[in-house]
């Protein structure tokens, strides 16, 4: 783990204690390498984490996920039955990745975000994760950045200056897009663990998607 990450997560750590709705969250993610000795091709970068009474129990204070400690891992059952987990396996062809988010502080879902933090477009703790999710990506140099979920991409593309490249549809259904930065591509997809709506063919056509930009 580099000096800068390192940092960066013990800057995260000071700056939730400072905050007392960040400490009203779980716990913060940043830099989770998967697996934690592997050299990530990709950047996956999820809106916020989520959050289960399952983490509460195993863990009742505030913890983090990130390279430096995971508390599935040190105080759970591992990451292995962990539902995105095995998502990220499919979409990036079992490739090594480095998990980031949005909005590092988690929630059970977004009506518990919009309670807990406000709208995520104008959370004022916003600006702190673009600045530290530069600093990640300019570290591992990714492959490709893969953004689960097209909510939020018009955010994105305004926080990070992304310029659009193609769209992938399927029966007039958006199932990826494709975004650049300048120097690597972003792809978004439908999300991974959507429950509805996302057909065997539309998740081929996003793992394709993700291949296609790192060709």
């Amino acid at each position: 783990m580099s000096n800068k990450l390192t940092a960066n997560i013990e800057r995260i750590a000071a700056y939730t204690a400072e905050h007392a709705e960040l400490l009203a969250a779980h716990h913060f993610l940043y830099d989770l390498r998967q697996p934690p000795s592997g050299t990530p091709r990709f950047v996956v970068m999820g809106v916020n984490p989520g959050e289960t009474p399952y983490d509460w129990k195993i863990s009742p204070k505030p913890t983090e996920e990130t390279s430096r400690f995971d508390f599935h891992v040190a105080l759970g059952g591992g990451r292995s039955a962990i539902r995105w987990s095995k998502a990220a396996k499919y979409f990036l062809d079992d490739s090594d990745y480095v998990l980031a988010e949005l909005f590092f502080w988690s929630s059970r879902d977004s009506r518990a975000f919009n309670e807990r933090f406000g709208r995520l477009a104008t959370s004022k703790h916003l600006p702190l994760c673009v600045g530290m999710n530069r600093d990640l990506i300019d570290h591992y140099q990714p492959r490709a950045v893969v953004l689960p979920g097209l909510t939020n991409m018009p955010l994105v593309r305004k926080l990070y200056e992304l310029t659009p490249l193609n769209v992938v549809k399927y029966q007039a259904a958006r199932v990826a897009e494709h975004y650049t930065d300048g120097k690597r591509p972003w792809v978004f997809t439908k999300h991974w663990t959507a429950a509805f709506g996302f057909s065997k063919v539309q998740r081929e056509l996003a793992r394709e998607a993700v291949r296609a930009a790192t060709i």
